[in-house]
């Protein structure tokens, strides 16, 4: 892996990069200011009922841009190997799907939407993973904690819709 980093351009790993962290920060930003009840998203998540093992809101924030880093590393290996190819074209449309995913859960407070995205998003991310995969094997090793949080994520969303009905 070491070889494929060095050989390619600084500029494209730094792009590589940092458009998913760039984009997840902005998406995160966006969902804030467009809140449908002027709530900060931390706010919201603690006044919710949670399902089990849901983690404290500061785990949040140092996850996703390690996983988002990971992602742009992955991507910048198979983009050296094919680069706009099928497996390319999965991870931008599974970043899409996982940027409008803040906006739906938390802008427009709408846990329904955000589960149906993050569902179609789990499968673009095990399609994208399998995809990376067979470009290159350590870009698609690189994609499995993202496959796995984004599962969890899923019950997450799921769990809170479930815990969070209104009273009858």
């Amino acid at each position: 892996m070491v070889k494929e980093v060095m050989d390619m351009k600084w500029t494209k790993w730094a792009w590589t990069i940092a458009v998913p962290v760039v984009g997840g920060m902005a998406s995160g930003y966006i969902a804030n200011r467009l809140n449908a009840k002027n709530e900060q998203t931390k706010e919201q998540y603690e006044q919710m009922k949670q399902p089990p093992f849901s983690p404290p809101t500061v785990v949040f924030p140092i996850v996703w841009p390690i996983l988002y880093t990971t992602m742009g590393v992955a991507h910048g290996l198979v983009k050296q190997k094919e680069e706009n190819g099928p497996a390319s074209k999965l991870y931008y449309s599974q970043l899409g799907l996982n940027f409008l995913w803040s906006y739906l859960y938390f802008g427009k407070q709408n846990k329904e939407a955000g589960l149906v995205d993050i569902a179609m998003l789990l499968g673009l991310v095990g399609a994208t993973t399998s995809s990376f995969y067979k470009v290159d094997e350590t870009a698609g090793r690189l994609m499995l904690p993202y496959l796995g949080w984004t599962a969890f994520a899923t019950y997450l969303n799921a769990g809170t819709i479930v815990l969070n009905q209104p009273e009858k």
